[in-house]
């Protein structure tokens, strides 16, 4: 046996912007199931009671919107953090660089001479030559501690002169030569300059001065600009696993060494064509190697 019981709806009036309506429904059913059972094992009568209750509210008026003050200075946006300098001693290995990245070039429409040259890109293979030394010997002086010749994919990528913090790159084009893979041992990165984050602003640093005759390229690393950290001139190495031990193996990863001041490169460009030599070493005497690239557009 069931026995439904329905009330009626109400309607409430409140005072103020604010309404709401409620209904309210009763239902009651009464039957007989086995789920419970008294201590005598006989059915007992189960008892279901369901309240459904709906109310429904007028949303109020949107507060009004904020007068804009006319004549207000404009709000300062703070700038990103400075470019940390490094942490390692600069007569061993150089720490990795910075997580600040150098601002992308805006490439513009090739023109004469050098501009002709801005957007260009040489995909080829670099031969790569690399001298490693030690301080192993028994008065610790540096000596050598093998050598190594490989070749990996490369890229010579030009554009315009970089910008930033209200200069501008003194060379005829930005030049980035991009030797395998950056984590990769063995790779190489030769970048003529960057822009990078400051507290005043952007701040542009020039590794590199180029200088451009006819076909003829040629440039020199003048500035390695360890004291802001910026890390973009590096070789890819890796060192053995126990100093003096070279017997006992690498690691696995490599290590990246900052190329020195001093450093070379002379080439030749056309509009189709790029063969680049450079010859260098580390900053910390670790290194001496030697590229040369050949690619085209």
């Amino acid at each position: 046996m069931a026995i439904r019981v329905r009330s009626t709806a109400r309607r409430v009036h409140r005072s103020g912007p604010a309404r709401a309506a409620v209904s309210a429904g009763l239902v009651l059913g009464l039957g007989t199931g086995c789920a419970g059972h008294g201590p005598g094992g006989s059915a007992q009568p189960t008892v279901a009671v369901v309240v459904t209750r709906t109310v429904t509210a007028t949303p109020s008026a949107p507060a009004p919107a904020p007068t804009p003050v006319t004549g207000a200075p404009p709000v300062a946006v703070p700038s990103t953090p400075a470019v940390v300098p490094p942490t390692s001693d600069p007569s061993g290995p150089v720490s990795a660089p910075p997580p600040v990245r150098p601002s992308p070039v805006v490439t513009t429409a090739a023109g004469g001479g050098a501009s002709a040259l801005w957007g260009a890109q040489f995909h080829g293979t670099a031969q790569v030559s690399v001298q490693v030394y030690d301080h192993c010997s028994v008065d610790g002086s540096r000596r050598p501690s093998g050598s190594q010749t490989y070749s990996m994919p490369a890229t010579l990528a030009l554009d315009r002169p970089r910008e930033g913090g209200g200069q501008r790159e003194g060379n005829p084009f930005t030049l980035v030569l991009s030797v395998g893979q950056p984590s990769q041992v063995g790779a190489v990165s030769l970048w003529s300059s960057g822009v990078f984050a400051a507290p005043s602003g952007q701040l542009l640093l020039t590794f590199w001065k180029l200088s451009r005759d006819g076909g003829t390229l040629r440039g020199q690393l003048t500035d390695a600009h360890t004291q802001e950290g910026a890390g973009l001139n590096l070789v890819n190495w890796s060192g053995p696993l126990v100093a003096c031990r070279p017997e006992l193996g690498t690691l696995p990863i490599g290590t990246p060494h900052q190329v020195a001041v001093g450093t070379g490169l002379s080439g030749r460009l056309t509009a189709q064509s790029a063969s680049l030599a450079v010859k260098g070493s580390s900053g910390d005497g670790v290194l001496d190697f030697s590229i040369d690239f050949t690619g085209s557009r």
